[in-house]
């Protein structure tokens, strides 16, 4: 079965790595920053901007992404902004690769281990959000 999407090569995944407005690259996959994830969702709600213009305005070649990554960019930040309500740095633990999520550079195991803080707060908070309501309803 082929893939979705053609894998970055070493090249690529060396210039992606140099952009500012990437957060994460490894052969399958691209994440950008919050930043920029907001200069984009700017420029295409506001301006309706193409994301491949977008794209270019920040020194990403959109043939290297792929049509279908750019296109998926619009859908993935509209399921973000939607869940979340703003653009994070974060990482999903739970789709994040292994090779993402195993690399050893200090800022990525940074990155990696600030994701996990992130996703257990949310874990925390729904559970104080759980209990508070079973609270509230005991006291009636």
């Amino acid at each position: 079965m082929a893939a979705a999407r053609n894998p970055f090569t070493d090249e690529q995944i060396a210039l992606l790595r140099a952009n500012p407005n990437v957060a994460v690259v490894d052969r399958d996959k691209v994440y950008f920053t919050a930043k920029f994830k907001e200069y984009f969702w700017a420029l295409y709600t506001k301006k309706s901007m193409m994301p491949s213009e977008i794209l270019r305005r920040a020194d990403i070649d959109p043939k290297m992404l792929g049509n279908a990554r750019t296109r998926g960019m619009v859908a993935n930040l509209k399921k973000e902004i939607a869940r979340r309500g703003s653009f994070t740095d974060v990482i999903t633990i739970r789709t994040a690769s292994p090779e993402v999520q195993g690399n050893t550079k200090k800022e990525d195991e940074i990155g990696r281990l600030r994701t996990e803080v992130e996703y257990l707060r949310q874990e925390r908070d729904f559970l104080k959000k759980i209990i508070s309501a079973g609270k509230c309803r005991e006291k009636k």
